[in-house]
């Protein structure tokens, strides 16, 4: 039961470590600052507001391009078709 419970305890830790905070957040249309006339033949559009300086601190993690360390650091950046990619980051 011990060993359950340590278990538990670590998948819960390891999970917390490699989560990563949504950098970018879709904002309503209504903010779009330009004439909407002009975007007229897009038939659906998103913004995103960008949190910088989180975003920021999570690249300054990155690890050198050509490191021993094996690991990268990952980024899920929106896409124009409204899915998400997990891209690999490393420092240059």
């Amino acid at each position: 039961m011990r060993k359950n419970y340590l278990l538990f305890l670590l998948l819960i830790a390891c999970g917390n470590a490699f989560a990563q905070t949504n950098f970018f957040e879709p904002l309503p249309v209504s903010n779009l600052r330009e004439d909407v006339s002009v975007t007229k033949h897009i038939k659906k559009l998103t913004l995103y507001s960008i949190k910088e300086s989180q975003l920021r601190q999570h690249l300054l993690k990155a690890p050198l391009e050509f490191s021993s360390r094996t690991s990268a650091l990952t980024l899920e950046i929106p896409l124009p078709n409204g899915q998400t990619e997990t891209f690999e980051m490393f420092e240059s």
